[in-house]
């Protein structure tokens, strides 16, 4: 069955319609009908719910229906006296029971089976969030990265807002469910998802706990990670404070880098599945194949992104961040004009998951783009250098505390902040090695690095 399931909702009644083409034009809305449409009432309740079933029980002889989920045992199709299919016949609990579906019946449950499939794709995408989120964590402490804390921080905090929104929706899901499909007076008038919204609510106010307790840990234990690490690497080398401004500008970047992993791949991949996964949008479409070009060229080239980003400002590539913000640019485009496509753009008002993700990795595009070219304005100026001296010390295992009983804590600071004015100058040129004559048997002596600062001199004519 090719259609489309649109439901509207006006004063509180429901009008579900099957249409052949997307609605979104004149065109497209002339190829719908309306399959079911209930009159205006308030939302019910579940005392009024599990009421009305028992009611409906005693008029078809029928016993309550206890059960986790359905266990269908045969089904027979019924034809008329034309031999067109009318319906099915549905066995189940071991033969003990039977239910008649009508042909509008099956037309109805389009809706159910896009919300149900929908919530499948979001289970997938939100549990390989969690596995992304473990590697982050491990490099954040590996590496000792603030970058990968905050890129954690921003998930939890969305998947928490998500958690919370999410048992809402699917209350609003259950109680829909009911008045298209379980209600008497319905054309089905069989409850065909007997626990399903009890246990998936149970489920989601479980998440709900675990992630907000998993943001107040993230939170409480990033603080000080990120108090230990940032005291650390400015501890090494004491840059002045417009290369400390400049450095958080690289943090910040590196943080948009992170999360586009994820956010970027997710909705994108979330898209083509649900096009290509035997859809009826995907038998509509014509452009499905343009539609995995951009999908495969998007996912093999960001990796090549994100490290293009990372050196282009570490190193102070002007050519490599050229490149890289013409890439960002041609994302934002293609995605963009993603939306001129109507099937696209349905998916997008019709899929809330969906539509989110969607809006964060457009935020975090631009946000990436923003300050890339921040970064690139602030190129020459000493953050270049600085990254290059606390590489070579944090390799070398350097620690200011080596200097606390050979010279005076005034002094020490005095000659750090000389030599951070010094390496923050754009004619500086700075070599870092090895001492040739530390000797690596005498472990009571920590290694010599000899850090060489050369300034460029130029003489004027006479």
């Amino acid at each position: 069955m090719n259609d489309v399931a649109w439901l509207l909702h006006s004063n509180g009644a429901l009008d579900l319609k099957l249409c052949s083409d997307i609605p979104l034009t004149a065109k497209g809305i002339a190829t719908c009908s309306t399959v079911f449409a209930t009159g205006t009432q308030e939302p019910t309740s579940a005392a009024s719910q599990s009421k009305a079933l028992n009611m409906a029980n005693k008029v078809t002889g029928e016993q309550p229906v206890n059960r986790r989920s359905l266990q269908i045992d045969h089904i027979i199709t019924s034809k008329n006296s034309t031999g067109a299919v009318d319906g099915v016949n549905i066995t189940y609990n071991d033969g003990a029971n039977s239910v008649f579906l009508t042909q509008q019946c099956a037309r109805v449950l389009v809706y159910p089976s896009e919300v149900v499939n929908s919530y499948k794709y979001e289970d997938i995408a939100l549990l390989g969030a969690q596995f992304w989120l473990l590697v982050l964590s491990f490099m954040a402490i590996v590496f000792g990265s603030i970058p990968q804390i905050l890129a954690v921080l921003s998930t939890r905090l969305l998947a928490t807002a998500w958690s919370a929104y999410s048992i809402w929706f699917t209350i609003y899901h259950k109680d829909t469910f009911y008045r298209l499909v379980v209600a008497p007076g319905t054309s089905c008038a069989f409850n065909l998802f007997p626990t399903f919204f009890q246990i998936r609510i149970a489920l989601g106010i479980a998440d709900l706990v675990l992630n907000t307790t998993a943001l107040a840990f993230t939170g409480y234990l990033g603080r000080h990670l990120i108090q230990v690490f940032g005291a650390f690497t400015f501890q090494r080398v004491g840059p002045p404070s417009h290369v400390v401004c400049i450095y958080r500008l690289f943090l910040a970047l590196w943080v948009f880098l992170q999360l586009s992993v994820y956010f970027l791949i997710t909705p994108i991949g979330l898209w083509i599945t649900w096009l290509l996964n035997g859809s009826a949008l995907g038998q509509i479409t014509r452009e499905a194949t343009l539609y995995q070009a951009l999908f495969i060229a998007t996912v093999a080239t960001l990796p090549l992104w994100v490290i293009l980003g990372w050196h282009a400002v570490r190193r102070e590539h002007k050519l490599l961040m050229v490149v890289f913000l013409l890439l960002c640019a041609t994302y934002i485009a293609c995605w963009l004009a993603m939306f001129r496509a109507h099937v696209y753009r349905w998916i997008f008002l019709q899929w809330t998951f969906f539509s989110c993700l969607t809006g964060v990795s457009f935020v975090v595009l631009i946000g990436t783009g923003v300050l890339g070219v921040l970064c690139w304005t602030k190129f020459g100026r000493g953050l270049g250098e600085f990254l290059r001296i606390e590489a070579a010390l944090a390799d070398a295992d350097f620690s200011p505390a080596l200097f606390s009983n050979k010279m005076e804590a005034g002094s020490e600071k005095q000659d750090l902040s000389r030599f951070s004015s010094m390496c923050s100058e754009p004619s500086s040129k700075i070599t870092s090695r090895k001492d040739d004559s530390w000797d690596p048997f005498q472990v009571d002596q920590s290694p010599v690095i000899v850090i060489s600062v050369q300034k460029d001199v130029s003489v004027l004519p006479r």
